[in-house]
């Protein structure tokens, strides 16, 4: 008798395995006898015929991970034919991105020979990434684990959307850099790293100086053409590590990762200095900063923020007191 655990999505394929692995030249390994299935009016021709119209990719494997059969889907997906991954393990689907979770997971369910569904990144014959949404399967028969069979649905046009979706979520759509959304959890993230890193980093915070008028004398498309100036400027004199938010209108922020109090100056000196050469019509562009260190300045985030935005505006209004615009 055939035992299975299995979702709906593929039960019917794993009741008929045994048919097909016995039509197979692959069949199931020597040292197993091919169950007797005489009496199914269908043949194995017909069920492979069948499956390889799937729009979805069918691996079948023995009770070590070979591969005994895939379908014609498998091969469009992922570039491989059945002769060049017969007997081979499907981890050959695998890459350099693979979440190690996901290895994990399905190590383990094969381990326990029960049934798994995992989201997996693969990769294509010629180095593609390749998201699988993957059931996978024991098939039992007599008691005695037989086969595994997987069935994978790409999912790489969904991840795509959600990543899109996540990604514009978390983001000014103006600038590019990121917005308030999930702010606080990735500034907390960012400081506990330094903090067991033992790294100091600077938080910096600036506002445009007279941007008001820029938007009133020139309207607000030269406005958003010197906001998209500024975040390329902070671009520039950055790094990889660095954060880059725009906290909305005409104020910025940006952790500096591994930076102490001459780093941040100079910061401060070479963003003031490419500013200067931006323009609102004809009005020039300048930025008042305010800025905090960790953990010098304390080693709570919020603080840090608030206590850098209170500088920044101390320097505003030194400026103003000066004659200069707000």
């Amino acid at each position: 008798m055939l035992e299975h655990f299995t979702s709906p999505l593929h039960s019917a394929l794993i009741r008929l395995i045994p048919l097909v692995m016995a039509d197979r030249k692959a069949g199931p390994p020597e040292d197993e006898p091919p169950p007797d299935f005489s009496g199914n009016p269908v043949d194995g021709d017909a069920l492979i015929a069948a499956w390889d119209a799937l729009d979805i990719s069918v691996m079948i494997t023995d009770t070590h991970q070979r591969l005994l059969y895939v379908n014609a889907a498998f091969t469009r997906r992922t570039g491989y034919t059945f002769t060049e991954v017969r007997g081979r393990n499907p981890r050959l689907l695998q890459g350099p991105q693979t979440d190690p979770e996901a290895r994990r997971a399905i190590r383990e369910g094969i381990a326990r020979q029960t049934h798994l569904h995992q989201l997996i990144l693969n990769y294509t014959k010629d180095g593609q990434p390749l998201w699988f949404d993957m059931h996978i399967s024991p098939v039992f028969q007599d008691g005695a684990l037989r086969y595994w069979i997987g069935v994978q649905e790409d999912a790489s046009a969904r991840i795509a959307v959600q990543r899109e979706t996540e990604w514009a979520s978390a983001h000014d759509s103006l600038t590019g850099l990121r917005n308030r959304h999930g702010l606080e959890a990735q500034l907390q993230a960012h400081m506990e790293g330094a903090m067991r890193r033992g790294e100091s980093f600077a938080v910096v915070v600036l506002d445009l100086d007279g941007f008001k008028n820029v938007n009133d004398a020139h309207g607000h498309a030269e406005g958003d053409r010197v906001l998209r100036s500024v975040a390329d400027a902070l671009r520039v004199h950055t790094r990889a590590g660095d954060q880059l938010y725009r906290l909305g209108g005409d104020e910025f922020m940006v952790v500096l990762a591994c930076a102490g109090e001459n780093e941040a100056q100079s910061f401060a000196l070479r963003l003031q200095e490419t500013l200067a050469a931006v323009e609102g019509g004809n009005l020039p562009v300048r930025a008042s900063v305010g800025m905090t260190l960790f953990p010098d300045d304390g080693q709570d985030m919020e603080a840090l923020v608030r206590l850098a935005d209170q500088r920044m505006y101390r320097n505003k209004a030194a400026l103003k007191r000066r004659g200069n615009p707000e």
